[in-house]
């Protein structure tokens, strides 16, 4: 379940990765520059709301400076917002003296504008304290805002709705001429969130040109590649093609020159060995003619028998070796062939010489493959043939499964140990207790059957069944 998810959600060709690796980097890339964007724009609508408070509280301050006492409360009752409340305290609260650091500036910027919409400079006590996150324990119970206050309830209708927790806060106190102070407390609001469009916008354009140029650069990459997996899986099942044209990168053509050069070395090494065994086994002729002759002049005897007997399996074993290298040498191209009439044929063959072999799928749908059908015929046939000779009878089944072709061949034979199996396909082995030297070949059969299925990009295996015999199987891809 994990392989596929994995599967899934990740592409499997180059190309795609590549894609994805970079659109992540980018997206990686953007959201960090965002986060950053909004911090500091968090910061700085901060900073203006901060020093908009100062230039309020300035104002604020002056006009009661200049209001009568009795019309100071109605002043106040009418600056007081639901962000912001003023309040007269006459005793100062106990963090005047000991106010949180990081509002300096403030208070520089209030005291300025103090002096300048007074004309005069400004003498008296100004404080400021600006509050991110929980207050400090001297403002705590300061900002709770008493509710003996006598303000409190003229001014309740601005502070119904409850702050957000750890609101950003600016707490001020301003000593008047009589001896009161000023206490303005203002929560600044969290900005709205609002999309950098320019940023996203850019995103996008540099997504698409990634796509665009990653698909042009890449696919050139891998049409070169798909190309040199095809020729590598046709000269894997026997195809001798042309050479590849050397096309793409310098990575890639190096690749595919290394490839041609590796092919034609292959080919001409099959060639030479081919044409080394047909030239021995052919070579071999004479001498063994030579030989036979002499044996005709010895008197009758064992010894004459044992010769005869002797030259005869050389004659064979040549023959059959001269005969392999032949086929090799007389391979045809590949062509699509319908196996079911292929191996119906091979049936029918068996069948007219007199032998126990059936079809057991006989009305099997066709099976499109293609292959060699001549060297695939004769793969066939070896192993109907072995099966004929050693387990009396031979029932060929031909089926498909999981984009893999099977042919199999079972026989009620004695079967083979299970320790000699992998033996059994070396070139010229034979099982004694089941192969004698008079009714067996020259043990080139099975050999032979898988040199041809493996060019085909397939393989023969050897099974031992349950209920007794021998079962041979084909396996060819269907690719």
């Amino acid at each position: 379940m994990r392989a596929l998810l994995q599967r899934w959600l990740w592409p499997q060709t180059l190309r795609g990765q590549l894609l994805g690796l970079l659109l992540l980097a980018l997206i990686a890339a953007q959201v960090v520059a965002l986060v950053f964007f909004f911090e500091e724009r968090r910061r700085a609508v901060r900073a203006a709301l901060a020093e908009e408070a100062v230039s309020r509280i300035a104002s604020v301050t002056l006009l009661l400076e200049k209001t009568p006492a009795s019309q100071q409360a109605g002043l106040l009752a009418a600056a007081s917002t639901p962000l912001a409340r003023f309040r007269l305290l006459d005793t100062p609260p106990p963090w005047i003296e000991n106010p949180p650091r990081g509002a300096a500036k403030l208070r520089a910027g209030l005291i300025l504008a103090l002096g300048e919409m007074s004309d005069a400079s400004w003498a008296r006590r100004v404080q400021i304290a600006l509050i991110s996150g929980p207050p400090p324990k001297p403002l705590r119970s300061w900002l709770r805002h008493d509710r003996d206050d006598d303000d409190h309830d003229r001014h309740e209708h601005h502070w119904r709705e409850p702050p957000p927790p750890h609101p950003a806060r600016l707490a001020s106190l301003v000593e008047l001429r009589d001896g009161r102070w000023l206490a303005v407390e203002a929560r600044f609001r969290r900005p709205p969130l609002q999309w950098a469009w320019p940023s996203i916008l850019s995103m996008l354009l540099s997504a698409a040109a990634i796509v665009v140029v990653v698909t042009l650069v890449i696919g050139r990459t891998t049409n070169s590649l798909r190309g040199l997996a095809a020729a590598a899986e046709r000269f894997g099942r026997g195809a001798r093609g042309e050479p590849l044209p050397e096309s793409g990168p310098e990575e890639a053509r190096r690749l595919i020159a290394t490839f041609n050069a590796m092919q034609d070395r292959l080919t001409r090494f099959v060639s030479d060995r081919t044409r080394l065994l047909a030239s021995i086994s052919h070579d071999l002729r004479t001498p063994i003619t030579a030989m036979r002759l002499r044996v005709e002049l010895l008197e009758d005897g064992e010894v004459k028998a044992k010769l005869a007997e002797g030259l005869d399996e050389m004659q064979r074993m040549s023959e059959a070796a001269l005969t392999f290298a032949k086929e090799e040498a007389a391979q045809g191209p590949m062509r699509a062939v319908d196996l079911t009439a292929l191996s119906a044929s091979v049936v029918e063959d068996f069948a007219d010489m007199g032998h126990d072999v059936s079809d057991v799928d006989a009305d099997n749908a066709r099976l499109i493959l293609e292959c060699r059908p001549d060297a695939l015929k004769r793969a066939l046939r070896n192993l109907v043939e072995n099966a004929v000779r050693y387990g009396e009878r031979a029932r060929v089944t031909l089926t498909s499964m999981d984009q893999e072709v099977v042919i199999q061949v079972e026989d009620d034979g004695p079967g083979v140990p299970e320790e000699q199996i992998d033996a059994m396909f070396e070139p010229f082995a034979r099982l004694e207790i089941s192969r004698n030297r008079d009714t067996g070949g020259a043990g080139l059969g099975l050999s032979i059957a898988r040199s041809i299925a493996r060019a085909h990009g397939g393989d023969v295996r050897l099974t031992n069944r349950a209920e007794g015999g021998l079962r041979a199987e084909i396996m060819l891809p269907m690719r």
